[in-house]
């Protein structure tokens, strides 16, 4: 039980503990801003101010022509690339008719949804860019030229009916591609009307309509938004099923977020929330040093909790320190300050309209330093991160460290001189970066009262490499390859991607492709012991463990060779029909390959190239779905399978009665 199973067991138990902590404590060219009244549109992350919401355009992009790989060329990691592939399908309503003119979206990351909420609680993200395209007359989208993955998101939206995301896209090489059939449905209204606490209508509010994961910061690509009317009247339509938040905003009056709104995204379901908005007021003061100088720039964050709505506000400090956050609901807040080179501050119960708040700041420690390569002459273009050590620990390999957030990157740096500002007492190590080194870890250094800084010199090293050549059953040189470093520990466990990235690793994370020749080449790596994956369409993923590099040392793995592996396919059905949208899950005995697919319009499903072993193969539910049965229909779907070099297996999953 180790797919998407496991990342709805993780979500069930962060909604528990976001509620708990609340309750405590198409496609459209161009795009129109929203008028008063007008129904909830889905918004791309660009936080407006209220009374002045706009819509940016839809993102259009091009594709770019990419250079034939050679030996340690990363790939382009936009999605568009010159090739020829297409990837085709339908958008349809619920009478199976033809939806022209919805917008589809292709994108390496989440768009809306359970998904999306889970990147926001575990971090990460590629930052590209989706690729946008509309359907035609025939209700058709076509994506041409798209770099070959196997897990994108495509999502399907349309301005009558709820947006509706698609996960485990499959994009392969070469040839025409068959994408998923997105049937759009009439979905839940959410409605309301905003006065204010004298019962006067308050017209032209903004209202955000946010995942219940929604920090209140930054980006939201999950957002529908619009405007109360001349009568203070709301709406949401085609909302679909998810927990939801609502915020109004209007200009003088304390804003509100209302948690704990469910969404069957049902026809038929109106939920209705109303809003009182109280007259607003500031919270302001200084934000000052031990000196009592003002500190400029700090960032300062105000909110509170009241059952199930809370409120909140910020504000930037200016040069003097001073600052002010307006437009706060009545109440007793609590502040959190922030600014670079000191520690977090907070301060509890100041009430709504209190004017001479001083926030006493504690100056954190600063260190200076400088990078040097192995010559003695300064690097002057380089990035430095920090990381924590247990006492007593000498930074190197195999030794554990976490990320503390202090992270610079000097694009000119004099003499190859530093300044890192941010530390509190402890143990650390300084992580330099840059283009023409591996990454190098500085000497262990401690921060105590009685010593608030030193002089730190970071000689960077060119490294190790590994370097091999890849070749097909046959011993023919295959190009293409795609060769990332990890790890050693690294496994194919769903929460092991998932959580990437949150816990930091000295191995250098390389990737390169495969000359013409079945070269490759990583260079820049730090010493420690690695693993590598080797990646290519046609073949079954290749895995090299336990590689140790040293320092300075070439090592040359030889040739691999890789394995065309076998096939796995079969058909998922319910009720005796085939079942469209299925999970299906297959995992190797020692679950160091863990493959999930979904069926397609026709129930089928496919995984080619996949290394002989024995496997579990088992299907579920949509993840809509409550997150225990679909474990339920995996156990009960569970057939154990062998597979062998050019085998070819074909399956029926049977999810009637799970």
């Amino acid at each position: 039980m180790r797919p998407i199973v496991v990342l709805l067991l993780v979500l069930v138990a962060a909604v528990a503990l976001i509620l708990t902590l609340q309750n405590s404590s198409s496609t459209v060219p161009t795009v129109e801003p929203p008028i008063v009244g007008e129904p909830g549109v889905r918004k791309d992350p660009t936080p407006p101010t209220p009374g002045d919401v706009q819509r940016p355009e839809d993102p259009s992009r091009t594709a770019t022509a990419q250079a034939p790989a050679e030996p340690s060329v990363t790939p382009d990691e936009v999605l568009e690339r010159e090739g020829r592939n297409t990837l085709v399908g339908l958008v349809l309503n619920e009478q199976m008719q033809p939806l022209p003119g919805a917008k589809v979206e292709l994108s390496r990351d989440p768009r809306m949804g359970q998904q999306v909420a889970m990147q926001w609680i575990t971090g990460g993200g590629s930052g590209s860019p989706p690729i946008v395209v509309t359907t035609d007359e025939k209700g058709q989208y076509r994506f041409s030229n798209v770099v070959p993955r196997n897990n994108y998101y495509l999502v399907a939206s349309h301005g009558d009916y709820s947006p509706t995301q698609e996960e485990l896209v499959s994009v392969g090489d070469q040839g025409d591609f068959q994408g998923p059939n997105v049937v759009l449905k009439k979905g839940s209204v959410i409605e309301g009307t905003v006065t204010d606490t004298a019962g006067n209508i308050v017209p032209n509010a903004v209202l955000w309509l946010d995942s219940a994961f929604y920090s209140g910061e930054g980006e939201s690509t999950d957002r529908l938004e619009t405007k109360s009317d001349l009568v203070g009247h709301y709406e949401f339509k085609n909302v679909y099923p998810v927990a939801k938040q609502l915020t109004c905003m209007a200009e003088g009056y304390g804003s509100q977020t209302r948690g704990g709104i469910t969404v069957k995204g049902e026809p038929g379901e109106r939920l209705s929330v109303d809003f009182k908005l109280a007259v607003g007021g500031p919270i302001a003061g200084k934000v000052i040093g031990s000196d009592g100088a003002g500190i400029a720039g700090a960032r300062i964050v105000a909110y509170f909790n009241s059952n199930t709505t809370s409120f909140r506000g910020e504000a930037t400090s200016l040069e003097d320190g001073a600052f002010q956050i307006d437009n706060l609901n009545p109440g007793s807040y609590v502040l959190i300050c922030e600014a670079k080179g000191y520690r977090q501050q907070k301060q509890t119960r100041v009430q709504v309209g209190e004017v001479n708040v001083i926030i006493d700041m504690v100056a954190q420690a600063c260190i200076t330093g400088r990078v040097v390569d192995g010559e003695g002459k300064p690097i002057t273009k380089f990035t430095a991160s920090v990381r924590r050590l247990a006492p007593n620990q000498v930074p190197g390999m195999g030794v554990a460290s976490e990320e503390t957030g202090v992270k610079e990157t000097f694009t000119d740096a004099a003499d190859g001189n530093f300044q890192l500002c941010g530390f509190d007492p402890g143990t650390y190590t300084v992580l330099v970066s840059s283009d023409a080194a591996a990454p190098t870890f500085s000497e262990s250094f401690s921060i105590t009262p009685d010593r608030q800084g030193l002089n730190l010199l970071v000689r960077v090293t060119r490294g190790g490499t590994i370097r091999g050549r890849v070749v097909s059953p046959a011993g023919a040189p295959v190009a293409g390859v795609v060769v990332t470093s990890h790890d050693d520990t690294f496994e194919d466990d769903p929460t092991n991607s998932l959580f990437a990235g949150m816990i930091p690793t000295n191995t250098t994370s390389r990737r390169v492709v495969t000359n013409s020749e079945g070269v490759f080449e990583l260079r820049f790596l730090t010493p420690e012991r690695y693993q590598l994956r080797l990646n290519h369409a046609n073949y079954a993923q290749g895995k090299q463990r336990s590689i140790l590099v040293v320092e300075g040392t070439p090592n040359d793995v030889g040739t691999i060779t890789l394995q065309a592996g076998g096939t796995v396919q079969g058909t998922v059905i319910q009720g005796g029909m085939p079942l469209q949208g299925a999970y299906v899950h297959l995992e190797s005995d020692s679950s160091d390959i863990v493959l999930d697919t979904r069926s397609d319009a026709q129930g089928r499903f496919v995984f080619k190239h996949v290394r002989p072993s024995n496997y579990t193969l088992s299907a579920t539910y949509q993840t809509g779905d409550n997150a225990f049965n679909a474990i339920d229909s995996m156990r009960r779907t569970q057939q154990q399978i062998v597979v062998t070099e050019g085998g070819e297996l074909t399956r029926e999953l049977n999810l009637s009665g799970c």
